[in-house]
């Protein structure tokens, strides 16, 4: 079995709330670095596509709740941030 390394070797917890909040220059570099490596590979790829296809490229029908809508643009805004921190980590 795999062991597994949490990113929180490579970034502390509380650096996560700063980059959210207001984003670090080398935190938010190296969390950039790291969504490019993971994501730039063949499974990265794969997991990636199916992110925006349940995500990005959903169309809601006329039935849609205002709740679902809301719950849906977070899941939008979550992948769509994947792929900003994507681009710019293949820019580093």
């Amino acid at each position: 079995m795999r062991k597994r390394r949490g990113i929180s070797q490579f970034i502390e917890p509380d650096d996560y709330i700063n980059v959210a909040r207001k984003g670090q220059g080398e935190v938010e570099d190296k969390l950039n670095d790291s969504m490019y490596a993971i994501f730039s590979t063949a499974p990265g790829q794969r997991v990636l596509a199916y992110l925006q296809n349940i995500t990005l490229d959903m169309v809601a029908g006329p039935n849609v709740t205002v709740e679902h809508m809301i719950h849906r643009e977070g899941q939008r805004y979550i992948v769509a941030d994947i792929v900003t921190r994507i681009k710019k980590g293949s820019k580093q």
